[in-house]
C-alpha cells in the first residue's frame, strides 16, 4: 500500500545531506505512537528504513497499561524513503502485514522478530530470506579465484538473440566477469545465483 507523506527536513548529515535514517525513526515514532511503542532496532539499506518494533503498552480506560514481556511481540515496520535538492523527504510507511515491496530485510532485523500467524508476514519474510540467499550467493563470486567459469540460465533476453532461460558461461578475468562468446564485461547483478562453477584453475 503506497501512503507517500512529505515534508521538509529537520536532520542533516555533515556533508548536507538528509540523515534519512533519523528522519525515518522521528516520523516513525510520530506515526505509531512512542507511548505505546518502542523501536527495538533499525537498520537502513538503499534508501530503505527497517524497523524491528515492539508493542509495550495498551490504552485502556483513559490509562496506558503494560504488557507482560511474554506477551509482547516484535514486528518489522518499512519505510521506503526519496528526497528532493537536500531539502525535502518523502516517506512511505508499511507494517510487514502490507507486504511491503521492498524485500531486502538484513538478518538482523529478521532474526528479532516474533513468530506470526500472519499469512502476508509469513509471506514477506520468506522472501526477505531468499533475498539473503541470493546476496549470499552472489557474494560468494567475489572470493572465487581468477579463471573461474560458471554456467547458468539468463536471466534476460539479450539484443545479441540470447533469450531467458539459455545458457550462459562466463569467465573471471581481472576480477570481472566476462562473456568470452561476446568479449562483453557483464553485470553481476545479472548473474543468475542458481550458477554451477565449471572450473577454477588459475589462468597461467
Amino acid at each position: 500500500m503506497s501512503n507517500w507523506i512529505s515534508h521538509k527536513a529537520q536532520y542533516f548529515k555533515k556533508n548536507g545531506d538528509i540523515d534519512r535514517k533519523k528522519e525515518c525513526t522521528c516520523f516513525l515514532l510520530d506515526t505509531i505512537n512512542s507511548d505505546l511503542y518502542e523501536v527495538v532496532h533499525t537498520a537502513f539499506y538503499c534508501n530503505v528504513y527497517y524497523a524491528a518494533v515492539v508493542q509495550t503498552k495498551i490504552f485502556n480506560d483513559q490509562e496506558y497499561k503494560e504488557i507482560p514481556k511474554e506477551e509482547q511481540e516484535i514486528t518489522a515496520m518499512v519505510i521506503d524513503t526519496k528526497t528532493e535538492k537536500k531539502e525535502f523527504i518523502y516517506l512511505n510507511l508499511e507494517r510487514e502485514s502490507d507486504m511491503p515491496i521492498r524485500r531486502e530485510c538484513p538478518k538482523i532485523i529478521l532474526n528479532l522478530l516474533s513468530d506470526t500467524d500472519d499469512e502476508n508476514s509469513q509471506e514477506w519474510r520468506k522472501q526477505c530470506h531468499k533475498s539473503l540467499q541470493i546476496k549470499r550467493k552472489l557474494l560468494k563470486l567475489d572470493g572465487l579465484p581468477e579463471g573461474t567459469r560458471i554456467q547458468f540460465p539468463s536471466l534476460l533476453s539479450f539484443s545479441n538473440g540470447v533469450e531467458k532461460g539459455d545458457s550462459i558461461i562466463l569467465l573471471k578475468s581481472n576480477r570481472k566477469w566476462i562473456w568470452e562468446k561476446y568479449q562483453y564485461r557483464f553485470m553481476k547483478s545479472y548473474i543468475n545465483p542458481d550458477y554451477t562453477i565449471l572450473q577454477k584453475e588459475e589462468i597461467k
